[in-house]
């Protein structure tokens, strides 16, 4: 066994879960050895007769038994092309049914940590910052994972909508437009998308946007439908050192929001909207943004930080708990 790939131990869980519990528990037995070839038996008893115990012409081997022994030629049959893939590529799977490593998976590791960050106007966010001076900037910011279960194989991205909106008249103004016409306001664009760096999960793709817009502008408020980026920047705006939130999986950016936002003399705001759900309707990813920007009112949580105090607003989040959660 020692010739062999590293185990993908995650992968082979997940194909394992796939199986009846009968099945599975006749894999598993496969897997750590409690049925031992006559062979395999040899090495701790040489007292072992190591001919096949069913058709006694060849030693007894997993391939004897898989591929060569005139016993289950019959039970052998309709599996032939399987077996015959597994010969030609010289398959480890003959001695031991379990996942392996792919040996590019280290380059696919390598290329998701490349990815670019995402292309954002120099242009746009010069226009921004000019049109609104001093007027807080509102950002809509969303994540997308494919195949979230398939952790080998997923794969995130994210981007970040900028209201250009400059007052609640023009912004009621195009909510009425859009729920008249079902338009996706103007005013609603798309300041950058980008393919996800790292460790490619929701959570790491929620997380991403917030922290790019948080860069891009002083005075913003950020709107996300994600409990969970709410729930982890508010553990870092209570820290007081790095090792509170050092056991988070998503530690690396927690860490810029601690060291770059945190502790700037600026008011930052994060809320949490809730989708329209009464809405009967099939929404695209596009009006998803509209959707949630009627629903502005309906916060989950808000966080103030400051220089002087990384508090959490506790007595909103207490009174909010009990109604919302």
């Amino acid at each position: 066994m020692f010739h062999f790939p590293k185990m993908a131990r995650t992968a082979t869980i997940q194909v394992l879960s796939k199986f009846g519990s009968k099945d599975r528990l006749r894999l598993l037995r496969e897997i750590s050895g409690a049925y031992q070839t006559r062979s395999q038996q040899a090495t701790w008893d040489p007292d072992t007769n190591i001919l096949c115990p069913w058709c006694g012409c060849e030693q007894d081997t997993r391939w004897h038994r898989l591929g060569v022994c005139t016993a289950f030629a019959e039970h052998r049959e309709p599996y032939n092309h399987v077996i015959d893939y597994l010969v030609e590529r010289q398959s480890p799977w003959i001695e031991l049914p379990v996942l392996f490593d792919n040996p590019d998976d280290e380059i696919i590791t390598h290329l998701h940590c490349a990815m670019p960050s995402p292309e954002i106007s120099e242009a746009l966010v010069d226009n921004i910052r000019r049109t609104f001076d001093n007027q807080q900037i509102v950002a809509f910011t969303d994540g997308s994972c494919q195949h979230p279960s398939l952790i080998n194989s997923r794969y995130a991205a994210y981007s970040i909508v900028i209201d250009l909106c400059t007052n609640e008249e023009q912004r009621q103004e195009e909510v009425n437009h859009f729920l008249s016409h079902g338009c996706i306001p103007k005013t609603l664009q798309l300041l950058g998308a980008a393919r996800l760096q790292g460790a490619q999960n929701i959570l790491r793709a929620e997380l991403s946007p917030i922290l790019e817009a948080f860069r891009l502008f002083d005075n913003i408020l950020v709107y996300t439908d994600s409990a969970a980026s709410i729930s982890a920047i508010a553990r870092v705006a209570n820290a007081m050192s790095v090792l509170e939130f050092a056991d988070h999986s998503e530690f690396d950016i927690l860490l810029h929001f601690f060291r770059w936002i945190f502790r700037i003399a600026r008011l930052k705001k994060l809320r949490r909207i809730l989708i329209l759900k009464p809405l009967k309707m099939q929404v695209s990813v596009t009006d998803n943004w509209a959707i949630n920007w009627l629903m502005m009112k309906l916060l989950r949580l808000e966080i103030y930080i400051s220089q002087q105090s990384f508090c959490l607003n506790k007595e909103l989040v207490n009174a909010l708990q009990t109604f919302l959660f």
